[in-house]
């Protein structure tokens, strides 16, 4: 049995050189060029987007393959060798380059050095990005099940307990502010109160005009929340946070307590940051995952929620336990979950 991987090693060899050097020039070409020309910025989005709905099927073709492969390797391991079996060795050592190749395009584009690992989940979530139509999507799962009305019913007599006429509300990651503004009036009309709803997001992206209904004053502006200390004039007492700044750090410790500082000093001694809670199992998030890849409607979320990823570090006599007191939201459970970080006041932060 001849076969042709074995026959042209060497051509393979110098495709798979080729390869490389090729890739890496055009990588070479993004991350020098992505955030100074718009087009290749645009053309990087694109690319990646294309490479991610790939992934999935290509993977499932080579899975389907490898378990075709295994009666023919059972023949040759007992001698029995037929007239296709050194094709189907061939078309499936050429099938797993070509996977393998394409695996380290996907991990290279989405692990781009220097200016573009930087700038990776901002671009992202910008149009023609991997999660462009994250917020969009996430909205319609909630406004099919209900979610705002449920969750502002729960989580309003937290906010009553705040002795103040007006309720200053901060969205530091507010995506297009639409489910915030509808939360903030369904708040105000179950506590009787006035809130100042400021807005913010670091993508620009279509979202909600300034407004003032008399109940609800709201401001948008795109802005780095790391900005917001020189921003703001007044502290907050409520921070609304879900799937926001806190989650970013994926439960990297020293990321969170940096932000977690940030919220701290941006807080009122009586404030509070309010998060997701939703407790699903993995394989709720993954086909969540894959249909939000493919702009499907959301039977879940795509993604594990904020509360997952911080719990884990609120310890006694931990750094964040320092800063802030970490409950669930009574009432609240399923996609509805929520948590609440109240702030520890007083106290001497290093």
């Amino acid at each position: 049995m001849n076969l042709w991987v074995t026959e042209n090693i060497d051509d393979i060899i110098a495709a798979i050189v080729v390869y490389l050097i090729v890739s890496f020039f055009l990588i070479l070409i993004f991350t020098l060029y992505i955030n100074r020309v718009s087009f290749i910025r645009s053309l990087f989005k694109i690319v990646q987007r294309l490479l991610f709905m790939l992934l999935y099927p290509i993977l499932l073709i080579t899975a389907l393959s490898t378990v075709a492969l295994i009666p023919v390797i059972v023949c040759l391991i007992f001698g029995h060798v037929f007239s296709f079996s050194g094709f189907i060795i061939d078309a499936f050592f050429i099938l797993v380059l070509l996977v393998l190749a394409f695996i380290i395009a996907v991990g290279v584009v989405f692990r781009l050095p220097m200016t573009a690992k930087e700038q990776q989940d901002t671009i992202q979530y910008e149009k023609y990005g991997v999660l462009s139509s994250w917020g969009a999507l996430t909205r319609a799962y909630h406004k099919r099940i209900g979610w705002t009305p449920m969750v502002a019913k729960r989580i309003a007599p937290l906010l009553e307990q705040i002795q103040k006429p007006e309720i200053r509300m901060l969205a530091p990651a507010a995506n297009c502010g639409e489910e915030e503004r509808d939360l903030a009036q369904l708040l105000s009309a179950h506590i009787h109160k006035r809130f100042l709803v400021t807005l913010c997001d670091i993508n620009e992206m279509r979202h909600i005009e300034t407004q003032d209904d008399g109940r609800v004053s709201i401001s948008y502006h795109t802005m780095n929340a790391f900005d917001l200390p020189k921003f703001l004039t007044q502290t907050q007492d409520v921070i609304y946070d879900p799937k926001g700044i806190l989650w970013f750090p994926r439960g990297k410790e020293a990321e969170l307590i940096e932000r977690l500082r940030l919220f701290y000093d941006l807080l009122d001694d009586q404030g509070m940051v309010i998060v997701d809670a939703a407790i699903g199992s993995g394989w709720k998030v993954f086909i969540n995952d894959l249909r939000m890849t493919y702009n499907l409607p959301l039977t879940f979320y795509a993604e594990v929620s904020t509360y997952s990823y911080i719990n884990r570090f609120f310890t006694p006599g931990s750094v964040a336990s320092s800063l802030f007191t970490l409950t669930l939201v009574d009432g609240l459970d399923g996609p509805y979950g929520m948590a609440v970080l109240k702030k520890v006041p007083n106290r001497l932060i290093e």
